[in-house]
């Protein structure tokens, strides 16, 4: 069975997708940590920026599965989208208090740009060393003989 691909707007609505799923779920998590008293509060912006660095990251590696090709624009669209939705909802829910957003945006821009590098694997480039290797060999085979 072939697999399908997907277009770039569909890839980057799944990446943005997953990126804010894994958003909500690791804040909840945090938040979860912090009312039981296993984490001080101090340590919560700790917690969301290893989140949005995993979620960023994992968000650009599930788009890259579905889409194939043009890695570093479709990881700086994800990154583009998902930062712009961040900043909408701390302009909706903290009256635009913009404290630490430039950190968010680097880590969200690395996120996505490691995950789109490193969440694929060329097949082509591994299906064609094997290739090379099984028509090396049967030269080897000829020669000998």
């Amino acid at each position: 069975m072939k697999k399908q691909q997907v277009g770039v707007g569909g890839a980057v609505a799944m990446g943005v997708g997953v990126c804010m799923v894994i958003m909500l779920i690791g804040i909840t998590i945090s938040a979860a940590l912090i009312v039981s008293n296993r984490i001080s509060v101090a340590s919560q912006e700790y917690c969301i920026m290893i989140v949005a660095l995993i979620s960023s990251f994992l968000g650009a590696a599930t788009a890259l599965k579905g889409a194939e090709g043009i890695k570093l624009i479709l990881s700086s669209l994800i990154a583009m989208v998902y930062f712009l939705i961040l900043l909408a909802i701390t302009a909706v829910l903290f009256e635009g208090q913009y404290q630490g957003i430039g950190v968010t945006a680097l880590l969200i821009l690395c996120g996505t740009t490691v995950g789109s590098f490193l969440g694929t694997k060329d097949k082509k480039r591994a299906i064609s060393r094997k290739s090379k290797m099984k028509h090396r060999q049967f030269i080897q085979n000829l020669q000998g003989r």
